[in-house]
Order: structure tokens, then C-alpha cells, then sequence
């Protein structure tokens, strides 16, 4: 078996993008040869002919899942364009040599799993006693889901379970179909051999599925944090914790560090303004801290000020000299000065690109994450930027801390985490707010990422405050959705719990 050349997978994928197949066939055997994205922006017939940057990461990440089906295939006659062809060529092959009967069955294969993936669901089981299983996988065990309703999150956490010989899960095909796919020669035997054999196209498509929406969005997220253009003067990284403000002032020339007490916010700007500082970051570390009265005193001195994502930054301190405090400060204002370089060296788990990402291929994800790295960098040489972004966090006078806050009030804030239920915001204050992802936009969306970007600055309306907790609910919508069901929304309550935990 073999499986259909690039150009035709890409028109089987909805990816071709308006471009002749001759130019989608050039572009997938360059990119086998080892050229890079940059190599093939540059060429200079690439813009004429519709072929632009996120076009091309799109069909880059298209072009890597080609490859591992490439190697799943054998040598043969027949071409197919998914697993799920060679599979059903395979279990056909197993019981028939009649060529004509085995595409019968092949096709009835195909068709059982296409319904089974549409109509069947799937039920987790736990493969250990209760008590011996942890809260959160126990709590996905012992009932059933539609295959095509299961999101990414929540089967990679079943896969963890899979893996640690805690659950396994059941494939429960669409009732009273299977017979109609077979013929009416089809024996009860091999209807029934049919049924088992369903599981493995079942799980396997749902798990590339998954693999390709969870790269997807981790490739944006990362296309998002770093095509931000670097700010040119002189620019300052803030790391606060609850007692002192460390500082780092970096130019073309220098760097510069000290040392604030929490309160000390004239000596402060006394400083930054005496070393010509116009751009200030801000990252919290060592647990809440509000930013507030430090904005408010900052905006009237007219820095601008910028919440820089604090996802890996103690990680990235930990490899530089000196007070690991003083060295996250000295990060804080790298990423701040220029995203691009900022944030090298840093896998994709621990930038805040997603969850379980320790689930998805991993040759696929970084290959797709190097490919944005090289767009953002031939974008930077080339002048350009995918997007207009806006830099600087605008001030709501009227809010100092939680006890300002009101249902409708609009806040300004910088997008700072996402994760399957919503999309966290810095808004200057001693805690981020949350925004639901039913909250994101008028339309159904399945990952914030189809809304919001890493870094990206948004203006939000507060739904509710619960100052106890310390909790913001946010939302971008013009009129909030109607409230979510209880159960739903006591699990996002849970999972925002686990975020603040972590």
C-alpha cells in the first residue's frame, strides 16, 4: 500500500489554499530536502502565487503528518490518504484473497468506522479499584461520550490513564449498523470480528485528531507570543514578589540591576527615569502580588508598561548568574525588548503554549514550533509582521484591587495563559481574571486559541468578583451567554483552582 502524493492529501484535507498542485507538490519535496520556511518565503515567485506565512505553517504541519503515514503504509498498488485506508486494506487482506470481496470488505471497514466515529461513543473504564486511582482520573471513568464530542484535553487525560494501567476504553458502535456494512453474505462471525476490530481506526483517528488541534493551537499560540516587533530604547524587566521589586535595565550597550522595596515606588521611577528607561515589563514571581498602585504610579510617569507571560521564566533565571530574583528580572526585560529572542531556549511546556503536551507527537510539535520560529524571524529580516499588535497596558484609574470591581466594568489586560476551558488576563491587579471559553466570542469556538494570542492586549467586561477566592470572571462577548450549567461550571471552578495551585 502507498499513500496519495502531497498535493492530492492536501486537497483531501481542505489545505490547498487556492494554489496549483504543481506549486503544492514543489513545496512538500523542498520541505523533505530539509529546507527550511524561510528558504521558501524567500523565494521571490512565493508571494505572487498566494503562498503567505501562515499558509505555509499550515501545509508544513500537513506535510509532517503526510510523512508518518508515508511510513505506516507498504509498498502496493493502492493509495490511500489516512490510516484508516490501510487499516481497512489490512483487515480486508486478513479474510479474503479474492481481490474484488476485500475491497467489499475494505470498504465496509471504512464505512463502519466513519459511522462509529460519527454516531458510536466511548466509555472509559477504571482497571483498578476506585481508591487506588487518582481524583481526577477516577472522575473520568464509568461514563460514556460521543467520539465526536470528546475534546483534546480530556482525552489526553484519559490517555495518561491508558498509560499508567489505570483505565482502558471501550469503543461502543452506532446500534444495529455494523451488519449493514458488510453485505448480506457478511456472517455473524465476521460482523462481530468487525466490531472489535473497530477499535484501533476508532482510537487512533481520534488520537491524530486530537495530536493536529493541539499542535495547531500550540503553533499559533507560539506564532502570537513572538511576532510582537522588539521595542527599540531602552527597556526595564520588573520581577515583584511580595517584598521588593528587582529591576533590570537593559540598552544597546548596558545592563543595569537593583533592588526596590514593595513600597518604594519613587525611588523606583526615580531610578528608571535617571537611566532614560521608556518601556517597563512587568512579571510577578513568588506567588500574588498586586500591580495596581505600581501601574497607577508608572502610567503618570509615562512608562509604557507591558505584564510579560511568567510561564518558564523561574526556569530560564535558574541558567543565569547570579540571584536567580535579579536574573528572572534581567529575563523579564528580555522577553519584553524582543519576544523572539527572549523566549529561546524554552520547550514548549514550559512557555504556556497548551496542555498536554507531553501527549502529542513530539518530532511533529517541535518541527511545527521551529517552523514559527523561522516565519517570525524571516518576517523580522523582511521587515514585516503577520499582525498589527498593540504595545503598552492602559490604566483603569478607577480600579486599585478587587473591592473596585463591579459586574460590567471594562478592563484592559494582557492575555497571559491559555488552557482548554478559557484564557487567563493580567490586569494589574492580585489576581488574573478568567475568561470562559463560552465568554470568548459570540460563536462556538473548541480552543481560545481561535479568539486570543499569548501577549495579545484585550479589553474585557467583568461578569462577577469573588473577592474570597479571588477569582475575576471576564468575558468579550457584547451580552454574556446565559449561565452555564451547574456541573459544568463547578468543574471550571475546579480546574481554575488547579491553575492557581500550580
Amino acid at each position: 500500500m502507498s499513500v496519495v502524493e502531497f498535493a492530492e492529501y492536501l486537497h483531501k484535507q481542505g489545505l490547498t489554499f487556492g494554489l496549483d498542485r504543481e506549486l503544492l507538490s514543489e513545496i512538500g519535496q523542498r520541505s523533505q530536502n530539509g529546507e527550511s520556511c524561510a528558504d521558501l518565503l524567500s523565494e521571490p515567485s512565493r508571494p505572487k502565487a498566494g503562498v503567505g506565512p501562515l499558509h505555509l505553517l499550515k501545509i508544513r504541519r500537513a506535510l509532517l503528518r503526510y510523512q508518518a503515514l508515508s511510513k505506516t503504509a507498504a509498498s502496493g498498488a493502492v493509495e490511500f490518504y489516512d490510516r484508516l485506508g490501510i487499516l481497512a486494506a489490512s483487515w480486508a487482506a486478513g479474510h479474503t484473497q479474492s481481490e474484488k470481496q476485500a475491497g467489499v470488505l475494505a470498504a465496509g471497514f471504512g464505512a463502519a468506522t466513519g459511522a462509529t466515529l460519527k454516531r458510536g461513543r466511548l466509555r472509559v473504564h477504571l482497571k483498578v479499584a476506585a481508591e487506588a486511582c487518582p481524583e481526577e482520573l477516577a472522575e473520568l471513568a464509568e461514563h460514556s461520550e460521543g467520539c465526536t464530542e470528546i475534546p483534546p484535553h480530556r482525552w489526553f487525560a484519559i490517555g495518561r490513564g491508558v498509560s499508567a494501567g489505570l483505565l482502558w476504553v471501550e469503543v461502543l458502535p452506532p446500534p444495529g449498523e455494523l451488519e449493514h456494512f458488510l453485505g448480506p453474505a457478511a456472517s455473524r462471525e465476521l460482523i462481530e470480528d468487525l466490531a472489535r476490530s473497530l477499535t484501533k481506526p476508532v482510537l487512533d483517528t481520534i488520537t491524530e485528531r486530537a495530536n493536529r488541534r493541539v499542535i495547531g493551537a500550540s503553533a499559533e499560540a507560539l506564532y502570537g507570543l513572538l511576532s510582537k516587533p522588539p521595542l527599540p530604547g531602552v527597556v526595564a524587566g520588573l520581577a515583584i514578589d511580595k517584598r521588593a521589586i528587582h529591576v533590570c535595565v537593559i540598552s544597546s550597550k548596558s545592563a543595569e540591576q537593583a533592588e526596590f522595596g514593595i513600597e518604594d515606588l519613587f525611588g523606583l521611577t526615580e531610578w528608571l527615569a535617571g537611566r532614560a528607561a521608556e518601556y517597563v515589563g512587568l512579571a510577578r514571581i513568588g506567588g500574588q502580588t498586586t500591580f495596581a498602585r505600581l501601574i497607577h504610579v508608572l502610567t503618570e510617569k509615562n512608562f509604557l508598561l507591558e505584564p510579560v507571560p511568567e510561564a518558564g521564566l523561574m526556569k530560564q533565571a535558574k541558567g543565569r548568574p547570579g540571584p536567580i530574583k535579579a536574573a528572572a528580572a534581567r529575563v523579564v526585560a528580555e522577553r519584553f525588548q524582543d519576544p523572539l529572542m527572549g523566549y529561546a531556549g524554552l520547550d514548549a511546556d514550559q512557555m504556556g503554549l497548551g496542555e498536554y503536551l507531553d501527549r502529542v507527537d513530539a518530532r511533529q510539535l517541535q518541527a511545527a514550533l521551529q517552523d514559527v520560529k523561522d516565519v517570525v524571524a524571516w518576517e523580522r529580516r523582511q521587515a514585516k509582521t503577520g499582525r498589527r499588535v498593540s504595545r503598552g497596558f492602559t490604566f483603569n484609574p478607577m480600579v486599585k484591587s478587587l473591592a473596585d470591581l463591579r459586574p460590567g466594568i471594562e478592563l484592559n489586560g494582557f492575555v497571559t495563559n491559555l488552557t482548554h476551558f478559557g484564557a487567563f488576563v493580567e490586569l494589574g491587579l492580585s489576581a488574573q481574571g478568567l475568561i470562559h471559553l463560552s465568554e470568548l466570542a459570540e460563536r462556538f469556538i473548541q480552543h481560545p486559541s481561535e479568539v486570543v494570542q499569548l501577549g495579545q492586549s484585550v479589553t474585557a467586561r467583568v461578569l462577577e468578583v469573588d473577592q474570597k477566592k479571588g477569582r475575576i470572571s471576564l468575558s468579550l462577548r457584547k451580552e454574556s451567554r446565559r449561565p452555564v450549567q451547574k456541573g459544568k461550571r463547578a468543574q471550571a471552578l475546579k480546574n481554575l483552582d488547579a491553575m492557581f495551585k500550580k
